[in-house]
């Protein structure tokens, strides 16, 4: 058993998706540390429910707690701990670079040096920093973003299916990477893939469409 302070805590989290269907969602009690795996059709609540936990929409009741402290909208901004959100959808196109990227990151949360050391391990050169993303393949861009997110240290890592568009020997490297950034926060991570969420997780639930849901895995 867990002995430290539970870090992250939902309960009672419903979402109205119409007028006449609300997702209800199980409560969850995470120690720092700890990975919860989320497994489940589309369309059966798992990408809103990081939505809610990164403070980026309403749930229509209930809570999120991080280290005591309520979730809100916009905490992404001003989160007394860390949170670090990496959505599904397609990084964005653009004339910016990632080496531009760097020059903003606060760096009392951030160091360079290791990010660049570790993205050394997927790319040959920090060349690729140079390139717009706009250049660059989606899967490089997502492989960037990761690790650039990761080097923030977040205390709680929301991660909508981060494998999306990586190479099967990226995704095995992006793996090892995650278990060694999360040992110090609670990581919420959402895929299609049993195998690589149980590479991942202490516990694995799957939501089931129309609501409900059953608990997979236990490590």
């Amino acid at each position: 058993m867990n002995s430290q302070p539970i870090f992250f805590t939902t309960q009672a989290l419903t979402m109205k998706i119409k007028s006449d269907l609300s997702i209800e969602y199980p409560d969850f009690k995470l120690h720092r540390g700890e990975c919860l795996g989320i497994f489940g059709a589309n369309g059966c609540g798992k990408s809103t429910l990081l939505k809610i936990c990164a403070g980026l929409r309403f749930p229509s009741t209930g809570s999120v707690k991080i280290d005591g402290s309520l979730i809100r909208r916009g905490l992404l901004r001003n989160a007394p701990s860390r949170i670090g959100f990496f959505p599904q959808s397609n990084p964005g196109r653009s004339e910016i670079t990632f080496g531009q990227l760097l020059s903003i990151c606060p760096k009392s949360i951030f160091s360079e040096a290791e990010f660049r050391e570790t993205l050394r391990i997927y790319f040959p050169s920090d060349e690729i920093l140079d390139r717009k993303s706009s250049e660059l393949s989606f899967g490089q861009c997502r492989v960037c973003a990761l690790l650039l997110l990761l080097s923030m240290r977040p205390s709680l890592l929301l991660l909508d299916e981060p494998f999306v568009g990586l190479r099967p020997d990226t995704t095995d490297l992006a793996i090892n990477e995650l278990n060694s950034a999360r040992v110090e926060s609670v990581t919420l991570i959402v895929d299609h893939d049993l195998g690589r969420l149980r590479a991942l997780s202490n516990y694995i639930i799957e939501f089931k469409p129309g609501g409900g849901s059953n608990l997979l895995y236990v490590s």
